[in-house]
């Protein structure tokens, strides 16, 4: 939220109760409670709490009053998180506290660690959730043929999570075998391109968002909504959540809710489904100030040629999305809220300056083509993972990953007690000491090495890092020790090449630029062969 923006709501505050102040705040809540706003905003003014606030709230109140446990284990014999790995610890922890040492209830957690891609835990709870994973157990996949299950044993290589098809399995044959592309950088485009032609409605997944919104001509859109602080890489919505949210009741922001409407209109009046279009700018379009209402003759020509000169817009490539809306404006059909929130407002003025065929490009080509929470989702026929390092938030090391796999086979619970033993260890270290103190720096990096010199992760991702250090402590090489960042990295390039691979239900292609692999590709072609790969070498 701007500050321009902020100030004009507590401008609207102090008009409707005279007074902003905590007393003036408190008084009104005690008096109208709180309330669910069924919305992912907050306004803690009038006492609304949006999806993130209520279950924190819940937490709270719950850590607070105890007895409250009581309820959850009386009411329910049997309690199932579904998808578990992307539930806040917060909620994981409420329940699991609320079926302690209970036998009345049982509680179940269902999901994959290895898609817990955003969601991060304490050491505790991954500590917690091991010991519940620690048990063999038969897992039945209801989304992929055989083939591809196989291959996603092979990757996920724990002998106590073998995935097993169906007794009835519905799901055809692949039409070839799981293949990899082992591509130059100027072919990788022409080489997806071939395979979508010869297998249509092939969905792409890309590691990050850039390329992919690069790819369909909406890269300044994506920019635009990437750039704003509310949708950063570190909120709970981000922008492409924004951007491929395609329900305009749903979509969690303003701006869009607006242009899927109007975009959805025009297709509906293009198709001179009048009554459809009626409907849809009634019911949504009040949302920020449109509406249709014909009750003569007069006023059927009136609005055939107001929506026709608004629609027409769609057929301008140089207008952009802000020149669009100013057309909405000057026709009334705009209220002053959206006026104000968006127009207005310094926060949107880069999306206000894309071009509007952006939109267009946007809402024609996203269907076959998915990215980063998009790569996690439901299963697809045939799919291409393009696989790549992002330099951008996250950031992914898709091709160290590979080059740590074509030494070793490796397994997520052997990578994750890896760097949780790492990341403890480096609690000891005084960062700030490293700086200043050479002397310090090295008994440290000593101590770092001693403890983790016969592990295959340490040897691999960090040793030269220390030896390089331990001889000359220079800034530069300071930035490479004493951090577990590149293996985390590393680590979420593991689970999102798996869970890329994972929405295949019948036919999988893997594109990678052969010329980041060189100095290992001959292992890593054994390595994808061992485990259900063919591999052509373009």
């Amino acid at each position: 939220m701007t500050s321009n923006t902020k100030r004009k709501g507590n401008d609207e505050y102090r008009k409707k109760y005279g007074q902003l102040d905590l007393d003036t705040i408190k008084n009104n809540l005690l008096k109208k409670g709180l309330f669910y706003g069924k919305s992912q905003y907050s306004s803690f003014y009038y006492g609304q709490l949006g999806h993130d606030d209520l279950l924190d709230f819940t937490v709270k109140v719950t850590r607070r009053y105890p007895k409250l446990f009581t309820k959850i284990n009386r009411r329910f014999d049997l309690i199932i998180i579904d998808e578990y790995q992307d539930t806040a610890e917060s909620i994981l922890s409420l329940f699991l506290d609320a079926v302690n040492d209970k036998t009345n209830v049982s509680l179940y957690l269902f999901g994959d660690s290895m898609q817990q891609i955003y969601q991060k835990y304490s050491e505790e709870m991954k500590g917690t959730l091991r010991q519940i994973e620690n048990k063999t157990r038969k897992t039945i996949n209801f989304r992929s043929n055989q083939m591809i299950i196989d291959l996603l044993n092979n990757i996920y290589n724990n002998s106590q999570r073998i995935q097993s098809s169906p007794d009835n399995m519905k799901i055809e044959k692949s039409d070839f075998q799981p293949t990899v592309y082992l591509v130059t950088g100027d072919e990788r485009e022409s080489c997806i391109n071939g395979i979508v032609s010869e297998y249509p409605g092939t969905l792409v997944l890309y590691v990050f968002n850039r390329e992919r919104f690069d790819r369909i001509g909406a890269l300044d859109l994506f920019d635009s909504f990437q750039s704003m602080d509310k949708y950063g890489f570190v909120k709970n919505i981000h922008a492409v959540d924004v951007l491929l949210n395609k329900n305009e009741d749903d979509n969690p922001d303003i701006l869009m809710r607006c242009l899927l409407v109007l975009y959805k209109s025009k297709l509906k009046w293009e198709k001179h489904e009048y009554g459809s279009f009626f409907k849809l700018i009634n019911h949504n379009g009040r949302k920020f100030g449109a509406s249709v209402t014909v009750k003569s003759k007069k006023d059927k020509q009136k609005t055939f040629k107001l929506w026709k000169t608004i629609f027409d817009c769609f057929l301008n490539d140089e207008i952009t999305i802000g020149e669009f809306l100013d057309k909405l404006r000057e026709n009334a059909l705009l209220d002053d809220i959206f006026i104000r929130d968006v127009l207005d407002s310094e926060e949107y003025q880069k999306t206000l300056d894309v071009q509007l065929k952006e939109l267009i490009n946007l809402e024609q080509n996203t269907e076959n083509v998915s990215t980063q929470h998009g790569v996690k989702g439901e299963s697809h026929d045939s799919i291409i993972f393009s696989a790549e390092d992002s330099r951008h938030q996250p950031f992914i090391n898709m091709f160290d990953f590979f080059e740590l796999w074509s030494k070793r086979p490796m397994s997520l619970r052997d990578f994750e007690i890896f760097v949780t033993k790492y990341q403890s260890f480096l609690t000891k270290v005084d960062k700030d000491k490293v700086k200043t103190d050479s002397k310090y720096g090295r008994e440290m990096a000593f101590e770092v090495c001693n403890e983790f010199h016969d592990d295959f992760f340490f040897k691999n991702v960090y040793k030269d890092y220390y030896k390089n250090y331990i001889k000359k402590q220079t800034q530069i090489n300071l930035k490479k020790v004493f951090s577990s960042t590149k293996i985390e990295r590393i680590l979420l390039a593991y689970k999102l090449f798996y869970v890329g691979c994972s929405r295949a239900r019948r036919n999988l292609s893997v594109v990678l630029d052969k010329s980041f692999v060189e100095g290992f590709k001959d292992s890593l072609i054994i390595r994808f062969k061992k485990i259900g790969f063919t591999v052509i070498d373009c």
